[in-house]
Order: structure tokens, then C-alpha cells, then sequence
């Protein structure tokens, strides 16, 4: 388990942190398996490569998309955002940035 600090500066131009936890459930050549918790929320997500890059799916919620490299945190939490809360965006994909290159 591996603990990373979220950063996020909200509507009102105020900086908001949180921290999160990472736990790597599975490592294959294709894929990652993850558990992330952070501000009250936690995710069993997995992490893939395909033709056209990577990608994340958290089956638990039914959400998916692509995503950069791991670790470019911006791109990955527009993404992100696009298909859940902002928080949890923000939290994944920091989260994202301390899994290891698969």
C-alpha cells in the first residue's frame, strides 16, 4: 500500500488536499488491477493498454475511459471528471501517477 497526496483547486480558487491510498491488486503485461481510497470513497479499478492507448474501467460504478499516460495528471483528470465526481476524479488520477509503468 503506497500513500499519495491529492491537490485540487476548487471553483472558488481555493486549494483543497486530501490524501489517498493506492493498493496494486494484480500486475500483468496488459493490465493493472488497483484499489484507491481517498475522501471517502474507494475504487477497485483496472488499468489496460489497447491499440489506441490506455484506458480505466471501475466495473463496481459501470464507468470507463481512456486515459494518457499514467502519469500526466491533468489530461487524466479532465477525462476522469467526464464520467464521475471531481473528487474522485482528482483522486484517481493522482492515484494513477504512483502506479507502476505496465
Amino acid at each position: 500500500m503506497s500513500e499519495f497526496q491529492c491537490k485540487y483547486i476548487n471553483e472558488f480558487g481555493c486549494n483543497e488536499s486530501w490524501p489517498g491510498e493506492l493498493e496494486i491488486l494484480t500486475t500483468k503485461s496488459e493490465f493493472l488491477e488497483v484499489f484507491i481510497r481517498g475522501c471517502d470513497s474507494a475504487f477497485r479499478i483496472v488499468i489496460g493498454k489497447c491499440s489506441t492507448g490506455n484506458y480505466m474501467c471501475i466495473p463496481s460504478v459501470g464507468v470507463g475511459c481512456e486515459l494518457s499516460d499514467l502519469s500526466d495528471l491533468f489530461w487524466n483528470t479532465q477525462r476522469i471528471s467526464e464520467v464521475m465526481n471531481i473528487i474522485d476524479a482528482v483522486t484517481i488520477a493522482s492515484a494513477l501517477c504512483n502506479c507502476p509503468i505496465f
